[in-house]
């Protein structure tokens, strides 16, 4: 795989904002779980074909707990003729209430050819894409025991030619 410009700048831009943040911090006396990590297990839905889609999703609760900031990645698999994608999104969450938190982020999907599409004659006139997207979407994290839950989760991914539902359970762990 190769990384573009654009998604270089979205990943460096992510890791200089967290290194930030965590260094303005400062220590605080009670101890917070502030690491989240999440697998995500779901479908994808766009242009009236569902997908199944797996996610691995990573967030960084700042000082207050209201606010994370986090990565989220998901691989939705194509089938038949339909090519999977890659998606890489840095987002920001807002957590109103308790386990309730609303995330948006812009990032980056990436097409990926299966072996056979790459053999395919019509490989070259129909190469690859990358393209930008914009996510929002919400989940509910209840918890199972100390430090681990299981989430609910629905979110709209909308790029220049369409827009997609992706819904889903994240199972966490919280450290």
């Amino acid at each position: 795989m190769i990384f573009t410009g654009k998604s270089l700048f979205v990943f460096l831009v992510f890791i200089l904002s967290i290194h930030l943040l965590k260094a303005q911090e400062q220590e605080s006396e009670e101890k917070l779980e502030r690491h989240n990590i999440e697998i995500f297990n779901g479908i994808t839905t766009k242009k009236g074909r569902s997908l199944y889609t797996l996610g691995m999703d990573y967030e960084y609760r700042l000082r207050n707990r209201m606010i994370a900031l986090g990565l989220m990645t998901d691989y939705e698999f194509g089938h038949d003729n339909k090519r999977s994608e890659l998606l890489i999104t840095p987002t920001v969450l807002f957590y109103p209430y308790k386990g309730f938190k609303i995330f948006t982020g812009a990032g980056i999907a990436f097409e990926m050819l299966t072996p056979k599409q790459r053999r395919s004659e019509n490989a070259e006139e129909e190469p690859a894409e990358t393209f930008m997207l914009f996510r929002i979407g919400t989940a509910y994290d209840f918890e199972l025991s100390k430090g681990f839950s299981i989430a609910p989760t629905f979110s709209v991914d909308i790029d220049q030619e369409l827009v997609a539902w992706v819904y889903g359970v994240g199972f966490t762990w919280e450290f």
